[in-house]
């Protein structure tokens, strides 16, 4: 039985704190992670959407700074869910009801 004043009580104690508090950080990295899918698309259109994108973003450097920002900070959300508003299809309540 352990009781505070064991030694091996507080030993234990904090090793378990430890390794809770390590869990708690491989939780929130593994939130973090972006993990690599290959796309569905076509090798030549993504290309096309790169060069799109690189063709907005040197007409509207400031703006397409700023969408960046916007799709970087909500990224947890979701990137469908980003397009879908950002191209006003649906609403914040909309994405809800599904």
């Amino acid at each position: 039985m352990l009781w505070s004043g064991s030694t091996s009580a507080n030993h234990n104690l904090t090793e378990f704190s430890t390794q809770i508090c390590d869990i708690r950080a491989l939780i929130y990295k593994s939130q973090r992670v972006i993990l690599h899918v290959p796309a569905k698309a076509d090798l030549r259109e993504l290309e096309k959407l790169q060069l799109a994108l690189s063709l907005l973003k040197a007409q509207h450097k400031e703006a397409y700074s700023a969408i960046q920002t916007v799709i970087k900070d909500y990224r947890s959300m979701g990137y469908k869910n980003i397009c879908k508003l950002l191209l006003e299809e649906v609403t914040p309540e909309d994405l809800k009801k599904d």
